[in-house]
């Protein structure tokens, strides 16, 4: 995914300061993990759906460093991913969010 390469690239390339993280950076995001929900919700059943879970926990976890290491703002949507997908980790949460993502309700504005 485009989101974990340019978030790794701004997390490594800021050794000396704060990462640059700009609102078309953040698009990229939203357009990556868009993608993701899409694929999720394919998904019949969750341990198809494993891999994609994972690469939404990639990004969830650098979104968190982001925010909360280099206290950079993170646009609603993305601020909400940090959050609920916090304890995905947990397999009855996983279950939970991925029912949420099948049914179109996670991250739903």
């Amino acid at each position: 995914m485009k989101s974990i390469e340019l978030l790794n690239e701004r997390l490594s390339s800021s050794s000396a300061g704060l990462p640059s993280v700009t609102a078309a950076d953040f698009q990229v995001i939203e357009s990556d993990v868009d993608h993701l929900l899409r694929e999720i919700s394919a998904c019949q059943f969750l341990i198809k759906a494993e891999d994609l879970m994972e690469e939404l926990g990639v990004i969830q976890e650098l979104l968190a460093k982001l925010a909360f290491k280099h206290a950079i703002s993170l646009p609603p949507r993305l601020r909400r991913l940090v959050r609920e997908f916090d304890r995905s980790d947990d397999p009855d949460l996983r279950v939970q969010i991925f029912t949420q993502i099948r049914n179109g309700d996670f991250l739903a504005e």
